[in-house]
């Protein structure tokens, strides 16, 4: 699973927009560039591993109570009442409210 969410985080197109917008600012332009990029995507890497780690200890730890059908049928109401909600508020927005 840690793999995997390795994996899905650097090839995901998110991450590399990311790297290609943000990035490119903490270069310096007169030092070698391999170097940099190196030191850039290890950290990013490192955080994201620290990440999901942590989203699967949690997850570990919340599992039998999650899993529970009274919790999942809980969290799936929730879960659809903020998505009509949100759709609802943005399709009666006016433009002028709209934060792009």
């Amino acid at each position: 699973m840690f793999y995997h969410a390795v994996a899905v985080t650097n090839l995901n197109p998110k991450s590399i927009v990311f790297f290609i917008t943000f990035v490119p600012q903490f270069l310096g332009v007169y030092a070698p560039l391999l170097p940099q990029f190196a030191i850039l995507v290890s950290t990013f890497n490192g955080l994201t591993a620290i990440n999901s780690i942590a989203y699967a200890l949690v997850a570990d730890k919340f599992w039998s109570k999650i899993t529970h059908p009274v919790v999942l049928a809980w969290l799936s109401r929730f879960g659809g009442r903020a998505l009509v909600s949100m759709g609802s508020r943005l399709q009666f927005s006016n433009d002028e409210n709209r934060e792009y």
